[in-house]
C-alpha cells in the first residue's frame, strides 16, 4: 500500500497517513454484493493471507483482522488497512506480547478475537490467524 500523505497533529502528538481511495470498497462489502464470485476466493484469500504474513514478518501484529479491513483496488488485488492497533512483536522473544487493555483505545472488533485473548492480553501472531480464519468464513458465507 503506498501512503500518498503525512499530517502531524502536534497538539495531540500523532500523525495521520493518507492513504488513496478504493472505490471498490471493502471486502465485506464485496460479499454482499453482485461482483461476488466464489471462484475469485482462492485469489482473494490468498493475498489475505500475504498480506498477514508479511505484517508478521515485520514483526508487527495487526490485533484487527476482519473483513472490513481489507480494501480491494481497481485489479481485484486486496489490501490490508487499519493499523490503529498495530503492536510490535520483538521477534528475538518469541513470546506473547502483553498490553494493558487500558491502553487500547475501543474495544477490539468482537467474533474475531481469539478465545486464549483474556482482556486483551497474550496477544501474538496467532491471534491475527485465528481472526484470519474467522474472515475467511465470514466472506466464504458472503457476510451473514
Amino acid at each position: 500500500m503506498r501512503c500518498s500523505g503525512i499530517c502531524e497533529d502536534l497538539e495531540n502528538n500523532c500523525i495521520w497517513l493518507k492513504y488513496p481511495f478504493y472505490e471498490n470498497g471493502s471486502l465485506d462489502d464485496w460479499c454482499k454484493s453482485d461482483a461476488f464470485s466464489y471462484g475469485k476466493l482462492p485469489q482473494i484469500f490468498t493475498q489475505m493471507a500475504l498480506a498477514v504474513r508479511s505484517l508478521h514478518k515485520s514483526g508487527m501484529i495487526h490485533v484487527d483482522i476482519k473483513p472490513q479491513n481489507f480494501l480491494i483496488d481497481a485489479n481485484d488485488n486486496i489490501v490490508l488497512i487499519d493499523f490503529d492497533y498495530c503492536i510490535y512483536q520483538k521477534m528475538e522473544l518469541n513470546t506473547p506480547t502483553v498490553i494493558n487493555s487500558t491502553n487500547m483505545k475501543t474495544p477490539h472488533t468482537y467474533g474475531y478475537l481469539a478465545p486464549e485473548v483474556n482482556n486483551f492480553s497474550k496477544l501474538s501472531p496467532q491471534s491475527d490467524v485465528f481472526a484470519l480464519g474467522r474472515a475467511f468464513a465470514h466472506v466464504f458465507k458472503r457476510g451473514s
